[in-house]
């Protein structure tokens, strides 16, 4: 964390040449610290000491969530490692966060398959991106990586057959400031 922190200063910091040291708070040390798939020991310590030395969980999930970090941090202190010091109505509520994570994603994912099916039989190449693309890849667990859209790249060539297909099964626009035949994007 501290090489990450540095850098991280060396790259925001204008008025002086020599990095700044960023302090992080044990909230957003935490989620630094499960800010990736797997824990290794000495992170897994570092979360320990500051789980031990107490923390607003309701914050802790608060500031996860807007994050986005929610699910990995729901994952990580559900861990056996962490039971000691996460209480259990809070772990229960982690157990909520990675189920709602997953059910969502399971939809998400049920409606790409289907849509990737009619795109092929339109011949339009699709190309999957983000969250969906993950899944299953970097993310074996699907809780993991929650999702609020589907991100997909149209060759511009393709995009009225594309526009077409989406509008046909029921999507609309939303409002957005770029151009629709630049930027596309449908409802959640």
């Amino acid at each position: 964390i501290e090489d990450l922190v540095t850098v991280m200063a060396e790259k925001t910091s204008k008025q002086s040449p020599a990095p700044e040291r960023l302090v992080l708070d044990a909230y957003n040390k935490i989620l630094t610290l499960c800010a990736r798939i797997e824990l290794n020991p000495e992170n897994r310590e570092s979360i320990r000491t500051i789980l031990a030395q107490g923390i607003e969980f309701n914050k802790l999930i608060e500031k996860a969530t807007w994050q986005r970090l929610h699910s990995l941090v729901a994952f990580h202190l559900s861990s056996p490692d962490f039971q000691d010091l996460v209480p259990e109505q809070v772990r229960a509520q982690f157990r909520q966060i990675r189920l709602n994570a997953m059910a969502r994603n399971m939809l998400l994912q049920d409606e790409l398959a289907r849509l990737l099916k009619l795109f092929q039989q339109a011949n339009v190449p699709v190309v999957v991106l983000k969250g969906s693309a993950l899944l299953g890849t970097v993310y074996q667990d699907i809780s993991l990586r929650p999702m609020g859209d589907l991100d997909i790249l149209v060759n511009p060539h393709h995009l009225d057959l594309t526009e077409s297909v989406a509008l046909r099964e029921g999507y609309q626009y939303l409002p957005i400031k770029e151009s629709k035949k630049e930027h596309h994007h449908l409802p959640e």
